[in-house]
């Protein structure tokens, strides 16, 4: 989904990545996840029984900082007319990488961080300021800080190009894959292997990733044009089999939207868990499509999922979920994970904090129909070049997620 975290930012794309080295190592000391072993002795048929927890974020768009919110419009693929919208009970503080550190810790403190999985879903550092300045490398060390430990690659995880991604996957201590993304030259998953196993209290936990399979259409072309896009639920039947094999519970991790995720349920068989993302939905309590669970966790880390499940003999018998907002009062900053944010911010401060207008009233935006901002950018590029009338892509300019607030500041 095209998405942008701040009306009227600039699009500014700077030369190099920021580095930060001694905190990010004291970070990975003291926050990074176990890294939990694939070949764990295998089971006898039935025997395996465990409790897990999956923690799960999606679609943060390089929002790294927490962001007013309010009720009404909340998600741009929510505020359509004919679609119910999400929306946050009272206005207040979200989110932000501080804040999402202090949210994870607590849970991996509470259920033992060797049965804690945390996972992303993908465009995780398109659209913001400070993702674009670095290219990535800013979201990429803040994941690493918190211990990610598998993304699926969303459609905005190209935007500095595929050559960038890979060096972003050097950059990060997690896997970023695609079952469904080839690489034209050797006709391999781009960046390798898009399945994982992980062994939670015992239990066998295998991920396969699935990217957007239309990005090639709906991103700029040069960035992919050494790879190939082509169907997620084609690319699933594909794999599952031979990660069945190997797992006791199997979770795709899917940047394809809900309707698309939801197909994949029906038609595909094998299928426990399907953790979503793309469509900026948030479905909590987890809900069962043709038997297989399903989640989404909204977008920008203004929630994060949170996964119960349980397994007996071999089976999965529950699945729970929550996904509460991370209001900044009632998750106090990570003192660490905080500076390195504004050690990733000190070299850009200047330009980040410009400001470019004033909003005078509620600013929403939706994804199919025209937004305010749709109105705004059309007026902006005929007074730029003299034309008469102005066309818009149909994908939905606006903020990331949130309505802007009447005066609130646009940087």
């Amino acid at each position: 989904m095209k998405t942008a975290p701040h009306l009227l930012k600039k699009a500014r794309v700077g030369l190099s990545a920021v580095v930060v080295l001694g905190a990010s190592l004291l970070l990975a000391a003291c926050n990074s996840a176990p890294q939990q072993q694939e070949k764990a002795a295998p089971a006898a048929p039935g025997a395996v029984s465990g409790t897990f927890t999956i923690l799960h974020t999606n679609d943060i768009h390089g929002r790294h900082r927490p962001f007013a919110v309010a009720p009404g419009n909340a998600t741009s693929q929510t505020g359509d007319p004919g679609r119910p919208p999400s929306s946050f009970e009272h206005a207040g503080t979200v989110g932000g990488f501080a804040h999402l550190a202090t949210a994870v810790a607590r849970v991996r403190q509470q259920r033992g961080a060797a049965n804690v999985l945390l996972l992303d879903g993908g465009d995780t550092f398109g659209d913001d300021l400070l993702a674009n300045q670095t290219k990535g490398a800013a979201n990429i060390r803040l994941m690493n800080a918190l211990g990610y430990q598998f993304m699926a690659l969303g459609n905005h995880d190209y935007d500095y190009g595929s050559a960038r991604t890979r060096e972003l996957q050097q950059l990060a201590h997690f896997p970023m894959r695609g079952a469904n993304v080839t690489d034209k030259a050797t006709g391999q998953p781009f960046l390798g292997d898009p399945t994982q196993v992980f062994t939670l209290d015992g239990v066998r936990v295998g991920i396969l990733a699935l990217t957007y399979h239309n990005t090639g259409l709906t991103g700029n072309p040069k960035n992919t044009r050494e790879l190939t896009f082509s169907s997620g639920l084609e690319a699933t039947r594909r794999y599952l089999p031979g990660l069945r094999a190997r797992a006791d519970v199997v979770v795709v991790l899917s940047h394809q939207g809900t309707k698309v995720d939801e197909r994949l349920a029906r038609e595909v068989p094998g299928i426990d868990l399907i953790v979503g993302a793309h469509s900026h939905d948030l479905i909590t309590p987890p809900r069962q499509v043709a038997g297989v669970w399903v989640v989404q966790a909204l977008s920008d880390a203004a929630v994060l999922g949170q996964l119960t499940v349980q397994v007996q003999n071999g089976r999965l018998t529950k699945v729970e979920g929550i996904a509460p907002p991370l209001w900044t009062d009632q998750y106090p900053a990570d003192p660490a994970v905080a500076a390195l944010v504004d050690s990733l911010r000190a070299p850009y401060r200047a330009q980040l904090e410009e400001v470019l207008a004033t909003a005078t009233g509620r600013i929403g935006r939706q994804y199919k129909s025209a937004s305010p901002f749709d109105q705004l950018a059309g007026e902006l590029l005929r007074e730029a070049t003299g034309a008469e009338v102005a066309l818009l892509p149909g994908v939905g300019y606006g903020i990331s997620g949130f309505s802007l607030q009447r005066g609130e500041k646009l940087r």
